[in-house]
């Protein structure tokens, strides 16, 4: 693909759609500058603009590090997921055992009889008890197992969700920086040229020596640009290496995340609530405590249960006739004093605290859902204001350059506009990233994140 450009101002659809006709049309005004730069000494001020083209070969394959491989070595790698796991796992077996308990105990006993020098006596006692009445005890106990069970896997289901939402955003923050650190980049090989071409006026008597001053002046302040710009793309890669737990190998993918329409703050806020994992929890740990609370009160109740008893008695090695019984068993074993009360009392304020965390749990999600849609329509703001300031920037630069050779305008006036250029481009860039991390914020908490993911190259 070759493009023709000149320095005038010329521009294509494709070149403002993509991220490589941004990079071209970059790479355009610095040779521009430097096309400049190559202009002896006096060249008349009128002339024919140069043409320049710029060729997508010369943007070399690297190896890349894709979101998908991303995510799926963050949820592999992930402690939370692994520990969330192993509480889904153990919640599952304690539903288990308190499911055994509607079921036969056996038990036995042997008690030994008179001993003497001939003989000796035993007592051998087989019992078969199969609950039939607990005053709610074993119910509340394989409920409370279920709620349990069910919370755990519903924090399971968040931990991967979430793993999922910040190893997204982080690769995200990773790629927008490094679009920026282009950028720098770029801007940084425009001053370059600018300050060559300035010497070589300074040199035919053309510009003054504080001309090359300011020039030097302005390259300083891109490259002091370009180390934070670097700082703040290592901290987004030391981030994203977190989260994978591993090396990134490679370079990120520039991703068009595509905004999630929501008609207003409440539409968001009805929309987190009705997918929040948090919210289902905090509703599953109330029902825990409900159950809790049963058995409490069950403890304080007597056990009734059909019991089946094989008695044998064995005097000096000979084994007497067994006695088999069939009976109704009710026990009752009472608590100290009054702490069967307060052991009530107790259950009852844990289910007030579990209600009053399922509130602070909406609270928390409708907060969110207000703070990412606001950062989203934020950012399509500020897209829409800076995205038409480049271009007149660009074509105001392009225009004092030409100016400056005519000695309409002064060589400060060219750099600060070419500077305005730069740091737009990366306010720009910002802005986009802001708004890639409050749509997939709105995706992970919608149920549309994995689906997209799995779209992504």
């Amino acid at each position: 693909m070759t493009r023709t450009m000149s320095c005038a101002r010329r521009r294509t659809p494709s070149s403002r759609a993509t991220g490589l006709g941004r990079l071209m049309a970059a790479a355009a005004v610095a040779a521009c500058a430097a096309a400049l730069a190559q202009e002896p000494a006096g060249a008349p001020a009128a002339q024919a603009p140069v043409q320049v083209t710029v060729t997508a070969t010369s943007l070399a394959a690297v190896p890349t590090y894709t979101l998908r491989a991303a995510v799926a070595d963050a949820l592999a790698h992930s402690p939370t997921v692994a520990a969330a796991g192993a509480d889904r796992v153990t919640a599952g077996y304690l539903r288990e055992t308190a499911e055994w308990g509607r079921y036969p105990t056996l038990s036995a006993e042997i008690a030994p009889g008179v001993f003497s020098s001939q003989s000796r006596s035993d007592s051998r006692l087989l019992r078969l008890d199969q609950p039939l009445w607990a005053g709610g005890r074993i119910d509340g106990a394989i409920n409370q197992a279920q709620a349990q069970e069910r919370s755990a896997q519903l924090g399971e289901t968040e931990a991967r969700r979430g793993i999922v939402e910040q190893t997204a955003v982080a690769y995200l923050a990773w790629s927008g920086a490094q679009e920026r650190l282009r950028i720098a980049a770029e801007g940084r090989t425009v001053f370059e040229r600018l300050l060559a071409y300035v010497k070589r006026r300074e040199a035919a008597g053309a510009a003054a020596r504080s001309d090359i001053s300011v020039a030097q002046a302005r390259l300083a302040s891109t490259s002091v640009q370009r180390e934070q710009l670097l700082a703040e793309s290592e901290r987004a890669r030391s981030d994203l290496q977190t989260l994978v737990a591993g090396s990134v190998a490679g370079e990120p993918l520039m991703l068009e995340v595509p905004g999630v329409a929501l008609p207003g703050a409440d539409t968001a806020e009805a929309e987190y609530l009705s997918r929040s994992n948090v919210v289902a929890q905090r509703s599953a740990e109330v029902e825990a405590a409900r159950a809790a609370a049963a058995v409490r009160r069950g403890e304080s109740m007597p056990r009734l249960s059909l019991r089946l008893e094989r008695q044998q008695n064995v005097s000096a090695g000979v084994s007497v006739p067994s006695d088999n019984r069939v009976m109704l068993a009710l026990s009752f074993t009472p608590e100290a004093g009054l702490a069967a009360f307060s052991s009530v009392k107790a259950a009852q304020s844990r289910i007030e605290a579990a209600q009053d965390q399922v509130r602070v749990a909406e609270l928390d999600v409708r907060q969110r859902a207000r703070t990412h849609l606001t950062d989203q329509q934020s950012a399509e703001r500020q897209i829409a204001e800076l995205q038409p300031q480049i271009e007149s920037l660009q074509f105001t630069a392009d225009s004092y350059m030409r100016q400056f050779e005519a000695g309409r305008r002064s060589w400060i006036e060219v750099l600060n506009t070419f500077r305005e250029v730069l740091d737009t481009r990366v306010a720009l860039s910002r802005a986009r990233t802001q708004h890639a991390q409050s749509a997939l914020h709105l995706m992970g908490n919608t149920g549309a994140l994995s689906s997209w993911i799995e779209t992504t190259p």
